[in-house]
């Protein structure tokens, strides 16, 4: 592989690095916040506050799988199948 090649190789396999962080970052805040809406609604008195509680709890979970799907996608992607066809970027 030329030099040239090796560095633009280098340079999209650190480029996610900056996505993972804040992937990373968005996952514990959605950790958070699904702790503190589960606790919420355990000590609700009402049963409306309890159940949008539950609610707000369960779409933090969902968007916390959403960020760990989108996360494992890009820690999984395959520089190598770019390279195969020729890479993303001539010159």
């Amino acid at each position: 592989m030329n030099s040239s090649r090796a560095r633009k190789k280098a340079v999209l396999a650190n480029s996610a690095t900056p996505d993972i962080d804040a992937l990373d970052l968005a996952m514990g805040m959605k950790r958070e916040n699904y702790d503190i809406f589960t606790d919420l609604a355990k000590n609700a008195k009402s049963p409306n506050a309890k159940a949008v509680f539950e609610k707000i709890a369960n779409g933090e979970s969902q968007d916390y799988e959403l960020l760990e799907q989108t996360k494992l996608s890009i820690e999984n992607f395959s520089i190598q199948s770019i390279w195969e066809e020729g890479g993303p970027i001539e010159g």
